[in-house]
């Protein structure tokens, strides 16, 4: 009897080991648990394009082991008043309006979507996808310049007209100046001013005036193009901060909520054309009468994954509408959605 006990744990023994066994083996497949969803998968590099920005934390090493002894750390420097801290990138979520961009908001509407305001290089994706209206194939948007009355299948004729480059940087059409007018340094998330669309957020173009190699002339010899740099007969039209030639920065926005019909005569459906806004600064003090300096002139980071929010009232305190006002009838210039032929 005491024999046959033995066996029957020997047995139960060995069958609890086969059935460990079989269990690693197993493999689960769930069909369902890949399912593809509107998010894209977050990315672990936000910092955008190269500029002075730290790579937030990818230069922190963690470890168990201490083979130094505790050294007392260095006090850092006094901070200069005069140099404002850099900001960190800030992390919130916030709809967009962005049509033709090819991107959703997750409920099946093509004309938002979201994007994490820390996420940099999405912003800088979504910006050049909205530029080259990618949902609509080789119909991106060029820029009309000054009296080019030309209909958006003829706006290229004469060369009078401006478009982005692979690397979005802006040139005039005749390329004539063999150099970009305005250096894309990167997307940004603003709110539209004034419009349909008045006070939504969508994404701008943060740019850098290109910096002439002769200054003093301040004349680009194109009073379309000396407009749109921000200068007329040699004097600036942006207040004394961006004068064409200082390398200042603007956020340039597509505003759809401003229209224009095509001039195309005799069209029986005119295409739409959308107002060029430019947003800067010219305040070198914040809303507490602490000095700035010319950061939110000239320092890229204090704008680049930054809180909307903040960007308005003593930020880009300045608006310049170049398809509206007295610029609508004697300089008009738009956003065209142009096709090659």
């Amino acid at each position: 009897m005491a024999i046959q006990k033995k066996l029957i744990i020997v047995l139960l023994a060995l069958m609890f080991v086969l059935g460990l066994t079989a269990c690693k083996k197993k493999k689960t497949t769930d069909p369902t648990s890949y399912e593809k969803g509107w998010n894209e998968t977050p990315s672990t590099n936000n910092t955008g394009p190269e500029t002075s920005l730290p790579t937030w934390g990818n230069d922190k090493v963690f470890t168990n082991e201490n083979t130094n002894p505790p050294v007392d750390p260095e006090p850092e420097p006094d901070p200069d008043p005069d140099q404002p801290d850099k900001p960190k990138l800030h992390d919130e979520n916030f709809r967009v309006y962005l049509p033709w961009a090819g991107v959703h908001d997750g409920n099946g509407n093509w004309e938002y979507t979201w994007v994490n305001s820390s996420d940099t290089n999405k912003i800088n994706r979504l910006w050049k996808q909205f530029i080259k209206r990618v949902a609509y194939a080789n119909e991106p948007f060029y820029i009309r310049n000054a009296k080019n009355g030309n209909s958006q299948t003829m706006l290229k004729s004469g060369n009078d007209y401006y478009l982005f480059d692979n690397d979005l940087d802006i040139w005039h059409g005749d390329r004539k100046h063999q150099t970009p007018l305005k250096k894309f340094v990167a997307g940004v998330i603003v709110q539209y001013k004034g419009g349909d669309f008045n006070g939504a957020y969508t994404i701008g173009g943060l740019y850098r005036t290109y910096a002439k190699t002769n200054p003093a002339s301040g004349n680009w010899d194109d009073e379309g193009i000396n407009i749109f740099m921000g200068i007329t007969n040699g004097k600036p039209t942006r207040k004394s901060v961006l004068d064409g030639h200082k390398g200042d920065l603007e956020v340039i926005v597509v505003n759809l909520g401003k229209k224009r019909a095509d001039r195309e005569v005799n069209s029986a459906n005119p295409k739409q054309e959308y107002a060029l806004d430019i947003y800067y600064s010219d305040q070198i003090y914040d809303s507490k009468g602490v000095s700035v300096g010319r950061a939110w002139i000239e320092d890229e980071t204090t704008y680049i994954g930054q809180d909307p929010r903040n960007n308005y009232g003593y930020k880009l305190n300045r608006s310049l509408f170049l398809s509206e006002g007295w610029y609508y009838n004697k300089y008009f210039y738009s956003f065209v959605p142009y096709w090659d032929k």
